[in-house]
């Protein structure tokens, strides 16, 4: 199980946003209880002033952890309030603004307000009322801790890790001894006499020390080039996936991809592209200390010709000793002198000599923290590159992370330090995936999405797009992701993922019980060789509909066939993906979650249609029901004016939404499928869909069903003339067109 938070400097900002929003301050002063907010809004500011000393101080300091702690759970309490109070101005609004027929239907599904409002509901007054005790009490404990105001440091970052087989050796110091020893070993007819006809040679050393950047100096040598049929690169880390490095292996020599899980018929296939050929295979990042897995793959490599070469890459030497013929290779840190030009290189660019004559002497404190370490050099250069500060490096070289005991981190405190450094929105959006574990493979969309549904990415300034800021923070973040297991799950938990078994019983989830707060419940992979779980129906329905403060909620790939109508209660719910499921329809309930943005009902083969409630969701940005069997889309789509990604339209003769719904989603982009469109009767909803002004839509999908009867010929003709989409279209695709000719377009 993995538990994600997020650190209160970054979650601070969201809340306080949040505390100024227009319509919220709007609904807050119908209920009188403005000055509450704002009394909030100030103390937080406050307590904000400290929050970055604290930070950097609970290292060291148990109470001032105890007390970021206890900040942080009353920052998300707030911020739950206010998520409440927005839900409850959102109804209130929907209600007001409908007209008398969608009046009496959103009222059957929405609560009935009380004249009184928020000062009658005896559940909200009593946590703000807890909220301010705790607050006081907060900023009473602050005095004792000696906290100071205006802590900071370097507030931007823009780096990426190189995550494959190139490198810059022009930005490479004191390796190039290294790298020819290991040459002269692997060009040589070293380890033949040994019997083997692969050689393995280990490249051991601490983490940071460069073994990585090493073994791709040595990758890209042109002698190695020459030297070998063909050259493979596979990152391994900790978890040593036999399957997956196989398949990896058998990816890159022949060219293809494949999905098979299955190992005997990889092995068989990468043993045939092997055969008789010499090769040189990188395994980077190797932790794998069981002889038997090791030798597994072993016994495929030997397919190979003799002379081909495995080089590892690993910080132990246990390690290393189960694989090696040949001696390992121990990576010593960088001298002083090569040390400081990795740190100079990053650190001065772009730097004046003036200034860089006075911040050189602190960078020459700094850079010897690094302790030979180029991985080290190199992110403390990356943090201050530019910057002409004096107190920015000041503040570096004095930030208490130094202190950190090796013991309590898992981490070079230097890496804990370009965490600590990055801007606001990228701190918080790469706290948020410490809910992954090390080396999870996830979808970049689907990311967003969480991040998205957290509020994590904007959405509250004028013009901004949630989606697209939250693109520009994951590339910012690439390739920096590291968490740890947790077995432990505290009470004050906000985020929650887990590994998905077969069955997934109840008791599994019984620590859920205590956390009330939790925001994100996410299955991971699946087991191997299995399509299908099954979910206890005690989780479904006694558990998961009592934790009313989720934001993302997925129950992809269970084999459930309905939901309870008490998932209504998730009033919080921006994201719920119900993708591969048996579900056979949604809960009219559905309605009431109006804070819904994101919709997946992919592969859901049982799902044939979609009730009315769906047009309440105004908020809906994505809604997914590519691969259902649905018949028609239901009545009132149009309502839905924040929809960005459409996948699927399902045109229905009776008793659905017509095409010209699509008028009114002018925010449609991506990939969109219209089918059925046999079903069109006039021709002029096809023009009233109005897809030529939709200029965000780049993959178009135009489909009749082929088993229908055609229809009136020139119907069809002018229905597809009055499709026509805009001219920077990427693709379109025409599908079972049923009229006699194409339109002049």
């Amino acid at each position: 199980m993995f538990v994600g938070e997020v650190f209160l400097s970054s979650f601070f900002e969201v809340v306080l946003d949040k505390l100024v929003a227009t319509p919220l301050l709007e609904y807050a002063r119908r209920q009188k209880v403005e000055s509450t907010l704002e009394d909030w809004r100030k103390t937080l500011l406050h307590l904000q002033a400290v929050v970055n000393d604290a930070e950097q101080k609970q290292i060291k300091d148990t109470a001032v952890k105890m007390w970021l702690d206890d900040l942080k759970a009353l920052a998300y309490d707030i911020e739950d309030v206010l998520d409440e109070f927005d839900s409850e101005a959102r109804r209130r609004s929907l209600v007001e603004g409908s007209g008398q027929t969608s009046t009496s239907k959103v009222r059957r599904l929405i609560p009935t307000f009380h004249s009184s409002g928020v000062r009658s509901n005896d559940k909200i007054r009593k946590k703000m009322k807890k909220i301010n005790q705790e607050l006081d009490a907060v900023v009473k404990r602050k005095s004792d801790l000696h906290l100071r105001e205006g802590v900071g440091g370097v507030s931007t970052v823009n780096e990426e890790r190189l995550t494959t087989s190139s490198v810059d050796e022009f930005e490479v110091y004191g390796r190039e001894a290294d790298k020819e020893k290991i040459m002269q070993s692997l060009l040589s007819d070293e380890g033949h006499g040994t019997g083997r006809k692969v050689r393995v040679i280990p490249i051991v050393g601490m983490g940071g020390v460069g073994k990585t950047t090493l073994a791709q100096m040595i990758y890209n040598d042109g002698r190695v080039k020459d030297e070998f049929d063909f050259r493979v690169w596979v990152y391994v880390s900790d978890q040593f996936d036999l399957v997956g490095i196989t398949r990896a292996i058998l990816e890159s020599v022949s060219g293809h991809s494949s999905d098979s899980k299955n190992l005997p018929l990889l092995e068989d296939k990468l043993q045939k592209e092997l055969n008789g050929k010499r090769f040189f295979l990188v395994l980077d990042d190797m932790w794998n200390q069981d002889p038997i897995r090791w030798s597994g793959l072993e016994k495929t490599l030997r397919a190979g010709a003799r002379g081909s070469v495995v080089m590892v890459t690993t910080r132990h030497e246990d390690v290393a000793s189960i694989m090696r013929t040949t001696p390992s290779h121990h990576l010593s840190e960088l001298s002083d002198e090569h040390c400081w030009l990795v740190f100079a290189d990053l650190a001065f660019e772009n730097i004046t000599p003036d200034a860089r004559q006075n911040l050189e002497p602190i960078g020459r404190q700094i850079f010897k923290k690094c302790k030979g370490l180029p991985l080290a050099a190199k992110t403390l250069g990356g943090l201050l590159r530019s910057k002409h500060d004096k107190n920015a490096w000041k503040n570096m070289l004095n930030s208490e992370i130094w202190d950190l005991p090796a013991e309590q981190s898992s981490i070079l405190p230097v890496l804990h330090l370009s965490y600590h450094y990055l801007p606001s929105i990228l701190k918080q959006c790469f706290a948020y995936c410490s809910i992954f574990p090390k080396d999870h493979e996830f979808q970049k969309e689907e990311l967003i999405l969480f991040w998205v549904a957290q509020g994590l990415v904007g959405g509250l300034k004028g013009g901004e797009i949630m989606e697209e800021v939250g693109e520009a923070c994951f590339h910012n973040l690439l390739s920096r992701l590291e968490v740890g297991k947790q077995n432990h799950i505290s009470k004050r938990a906000r985020h929650f993922s887990y590994f998905r078994e077969e069955f997934d019983v109840s008791k599994k989830f019984d620590p859920l019980h205590e956390t009330n707060n939790l925001r994100t419940f996410l299955p991971l992979d699946m087991p191997l060789d299995v399509s299908t779980c099954y979910l206890s129906d005690k989780v479904l329905h006694n558990l998961l509909p009592t934790l009313r403060c989720l934001r993302v909620l997925s129950l992809s790939h269970y084999n459930i066939t309905h939901l309870p109508d008490s998932f209504g209660n998730l009033k919080h719910l921006r994201y719920l993906n119900l993708s591969y499921t048996a579900i056979k329809e949604l809960p009219k309930s559905i309605g009431t979650l109006l804070n819904l943005q994101s919709l997946i009902l992919s592969n859901c083969a049982s799902l044939t249609k979609l009730s009315s409630e769906i047009g309440e969701l105004i908020n809906l940005r994505h809604f997914d029901i590519s691969e259902t069997n649905i018949e028609g889309m239901p009545i009132g789509i149009n309502r839905l004016k924040d929809l960005r990604s459409l996948a699927t339209f399902v045109v229905v003769k009776h008793g659905g939404a017509r095409i010209s719904e699509l008028r009114d989603l002018s925010c449609l982009g991506g990939a969109l499928s219209i089918l059925n469109l046999q079903n069109i009767a006039n021709a002029n909803d096809a023009l009233e869909a109005n897809l030529k002004d939709k200029k965000d839509i780049e993959n178009l999908v135009l489909s009749w069903d082929p088993s229908a009867i055609a229809g009136n010929s020139d119907n069809q003709t002018r229905v597809l003339e009055w499709l026509q989409p805009h001219n920077k279209l990427k693709r379109l695709t025409i599908g079972y067109y049923c009229g006699e000719k194409f339109p002049n377009c």
